[in-house]
Order: C-alpha cells, then structure tokens, then sequence
C-alpha cells in the first residue's frame, strides 16, 4: 500500500506553476458561521441534508513503496454526520508512477443540518478490492452553522 504523507482539509489548494509543488491554504479545524434564514425557516434548524454553498477541498499526498511501482489504487473519502449518516462517498481510482502522488477533491458546499463533531473517514486499497472495515486515517471536523437571529 503506499504511504499517507498528508490528508488535510483546507480552505483551498494551489499548485505553483513553476514548480509543481502544492500550497494548502488555511487548513480547516473547525467550521462555523450563521445563516440568513429562509421566511420558511426564521429561527428554526436546516433539515439534515441541508448544504451551505461554501468551496472548500481535502488534500491527500501518498508515498508510493518501490514493490508497488504500476499498481492500481482505490482512495475512498467519506464524510460522516454526528448522527453517524454519510453525507460524501467519494472514490479515486489511482496508480502512484512517480515517488509521491497528490488528489484533490474539491467540494461545492458544507453540510450545516447537523451542528456537532463531523468525521472525515479515509481508506485506501488496491483496485478492485473490498473497502477496509476501517479507515486508514480520520480527521475530526467541528461543523456548527445556525440561522442568524433578526436584528443581527
């Protein structure tokens, strides 16, 4: 399997022209903010599929291991509710050619109908292989969005 080097959630990614290498641009700890409610809504909780349009990407970088050199991978992302509900199931099919190798998935908008502690799941297998039970690595994100109060 190759090596995790970094699996971050950030604000944006660059990648510099000149030399190829990539720039993470305020990795994420926590999301919270306050929305304009809807008449439907005023002062009330969004539904628990609600999304909040805001961009955002999780950057992974994986080590390939010399024994692995044209093997096929499958990197899968999950993002999981407080409730234990899995808002994102993302898999990237992968071959690690040169000695690192980058994905980045970019994200239109944030899940706000569940305030509380989101976990961002990662797994990596060969191609074709069943998914882990568990996840090669987690990340904790604090997700908290309300509806911002009249007067405000």
């Amino acid at each position: 399997m190759p090596k995790l080097l970094i699996f971050a959630p950030c604000d944006k990614v660059i990648i510099s022209t000149d030399q190829n290498t990539p720039t993470l641009i305020s990795i994420l700890t926590e999301l919270r903010g306050e929305i304009e409610p809807t008449d439907a809504q005023t002062a009330q909780v969004p539904d628990e599929e609600a999304q909040f349009p805001f961009r955002w990407g999780i950057f992974v970088m994986w080590h390939r291991e010399e024994s692995e050199a044209s093997q096929g991978f499958e990197q899968t992302l999950h993002l999981i509710s407080p409730k234990q509900k899995r808002m994102i199931d993302q898999t990237v099919s992968f071959v690690v050619e040169k000695a690192n190798h980058r994905i980045i998935t970019n994200l239109p908008s944030v899940p706000i109908g569940v305030p509380g502690l989101w976990t961002l799941n990662l797994y990596v297998r060969p191609k074709g292989e069943p998914l882990p039970n568990e996840p090669l690595a987690t990340y904790p994100l604090p997700i908290y969005f309300s509806p911002r109060k009249s007067g405000s």
